[in-house]
Parts: structure tokens; sequence; C-alpha cells
């Protein structure tokens, strides 16, 4: 779908949703595409995000809706319009690359100025899953839940890629976290390794 859309190899194309199938389909396709999977918070500031989208060059946004921010006429492609485009997709092989080609970016908060694109090359894939097995103990019956959301190299690299390597189950909250969410999910999903942070952990145990 990706490559139907005009992300070529090395092109970069970005993901601006809340998480759920339809993320993980998106991110990890763009990368086995041979792209480059730019997770976007769908709450960014428009400052910010006008920002980035001057210096990134996007080949094509997936968003909730057509995003009406600077930059982005003819280049924007809604969830719906996805979900069409990977229906009529037909399979295809993953892009060989080499293992220092950019996989995928991760901007920074911001807090000493603007985010900034950081870089993960694909030899990530060689040790991301070695803290979840060794130092936790992670394994296939394991059912892994971040509350961070995944435009953050925190859960993206702890639960969603350590998960499908180890093929455990990770569990997607589409919700933005707060104590309330988090802990509904967790009742719900029953998480055998929950990862956090701290502000999270002081408001869960203030409610």
């Amino acid at each position: 779908a990706w490559r139907v859309l005009g992300v070529p190899p090395g092109g970069r194309g970005a993901i601006k949703l809340a998480d759920d199938a339809t993320w993980v389909v998106a991110y990890v396709g763009a990368v086995g595409a041979g792209g480059v999977a730019v997770a976007v918070n769908p709450r960014i500031p428009a400052e910010e995000w006008s920002a980035i989208v001057g210096e990134a060059g996007f080949r094509r946004v997936l968003t909730e809706a057509e995003d009406p921010a600077a930059g982005m006429q003819g280049v924007a492609i809604t969830r719906d319009a996805w979900r069409h485009a990977s229906a009529d997709a037909r399979p295809a092989s993953p892009h060989l690359v080499d293992e220092d080609a950019p996989a995928f970016w991760s901007h920074s908060s911001g807090t000493c100025g603007r985010p900034k694109a950081v870089v993960h090359a694909h030899r990530f894939v060689h040790g991301v899953a070695s803290v979840a097995r060794e130092l936790l103990g992670v394994g296939a019956a394991d059912r892994l839940f971040a509350s961070s959301r995944m435009f953050f190299v925190y859960p993206l690299g702890n639960s969603l890629f350590a998960g499908l390597k180890l093929g455990a189950t990770v569990v997607l909250d589409s919700r933005w976290p707060t104590a309330q969410t988090v802990a509904a999910t967790v009742a719900d999903a029953r998480p055998s390794v929950f990862f956090s942070v701290p502000s999270l952990y002081r408001s869960l145990v203030k409610e």
C-alpha cells in the first residue's frame, strides 16, 4: 500500500494516528517496504508539526482526517483511504536493505528547542528483544502493555518491537493515557508485563 501510494525505498511515511492495529500495520509495513516510518503525536502542537513537516520531506502522512497544516496538500491520507488502499494492495516481498539504512525516525521531545529527528537503523532488530528476554524473562506466553503512546521510543522498543520479535501478545489502547484508562486496560487485558513512566505511576497511586 505504501508503494502504491508513492513512498519509494528510503522515502518517509508518517503515521499520525491513535494506537491500534491500523497504526501497527502501517508502521511495520513502511519499514518492510524499505521506507522510513515516522510516528507522530496526533496531538502535536501546530507550531511543532509545521516545523517537522517543513524539514521531514514526508511522501505521505497517514492521519485521522485531512490535515490542514501547511504543506500537507496532496500528501495526507486519511485512515479510511488507507484501509481501502491496504485492502486493494497486492502482497509484496520485503525490500531488502543494508542494516545501516534508516528504518524509522523518532522525534525528540523538544525540551532543548524544536523536536529533532533521531534516526534508527535497521540493525536495531538484532538486539531489540534482548532486554525483554534476558532481563525480564519475556516469552511468547506473555502479554505486554505500555501506557505511553507508540510515538515514543520507550513503548515502541520495549512493547511493540520486543513483543513481535518474541511472539508475545502486545496490548494496544487507542485512548490517551490517564490513570483511569490505564487501570481499566490492565484490569481488562491482564498484561503480565506493564511498562510505564514515573508520572503515570504517581497518578495511579493517587487515584
